[in-house]
């Protein structure tokens, strides 16, 4: 079975030995009895909604890393940028993906991720490989860094997000369309590009890659520049294969109201 192949690289490619990330393939006033009840089967079913909404731990996304021969902050930067993937995509109905990370340092660019897929379109398990030649492999702002370089943290948060599906294959490429010129990775189902919609890389057919060139997923990276995943590439991931992404900041107000509810409720009613 053979990895589904997405390369990066080009004329706006940043210099260094010309190298860029490669890929392969988150009122007022009293109220009688009755309406106090009202309020409290509010809160009730604001708890309900947001324990219906939360993760279930036994259903978490499983990402299996193989460090291999990385250590120090190598190592660190590397089990970064899997935790923010896992925290930003908590469960998967059960998922495991399972990525090795390894070192070539004659890889050309800054990264590469080999992806192999289930027969159901589902991401079997990957391959990430990192150049160290050029990388910066520090936790700290760039800004704070004290030295030209491409962001270790940046690459690996890139390349994880190929591994676990935002590339050219699987069940990722069912819903990428071309209309019009836009190629874009269609949520809706409607074939028109709209504002969930994550619009993709229009003049390669890279599917897996940002046409916006702040984003984390663009094909390209510059010097001391560090970028993080959205809650929208992990929207993608989610539609795409099933996992799920974190609960909405409203959704969390809503426990803390609901909550809020019932405390304020049991109170009155001892007053009562």
């Amino acid at each position: 079975m053979a990895p589904h192949v997405e390369p990066h690289g080009g004329a706006d490619a940043p210099k260094k030995g010309g190298k860029t990330m490669l890929t392969i393939h988150e009122g007022s006033g009293s109220y009688p009895a009755r309406p106090r009840a009202g309020m409290a089967a509010m809160a009730i079913l604001a708890v309900i909604a947001v324990w219906a909404a939360a993760p279930s731990p036994s259903a978490a996304l499983t990402i299996t890393p193989d460090y291999d021969s990385f250590t120090g902050v190598e190592l660190l930067v590397l089990k970064d940028a899997v935790q923010e993937w896992r925290d930003l995509l908590p469960c998967s109905d059960g998922k495991v993906v399972p990525i090795q990370f390894v070192c070539d340092n004659s890889l050309g660019s800054l990264g590469l991720a080999q992806v192999w897929f289930k027969a159901n379109g589902d991401v079997d398990h990957a391959r990430v490989t990192l150049d160290n030649d050029g990388l910066v492999w520090n936790l700290a702002d760039p800004s704070q860094w004290g030295q030209t370089g491409y962001d270790a943290l940046t690459v690996a948060k890139h390349e994880v997000a190929h591994a676990i599906g935002f590339i050219h294959g699987g069940n990722f490429l069912n819903k990428v369309k071309v209309v019009g010129g836009d190629r874009f990775y269609d949520m809706n189902g409607d074939n028109v590009l709209n504002d969930n919609d994550f619009d993709l890389d229009d003049g390669t057919g890279w599917d897996g890659h940002a046409e916006d060139s702040t984003d984390l997923m663009y094909a390209y990276v510059s010097t001391n520049i560090r970028r993080l995943p959205t809650l929208h590439q992990a929207e993608v991931l989610a539609d795409a294969y099933g996992y799920c992404v974190i609960p909405e900041p409203v959704t969390m107000a809503g426990l803390f109201l609901g909550i809020g509810g019932l405390v304020g409720y049991a109170r009155k009613r001892r007053r009562a």
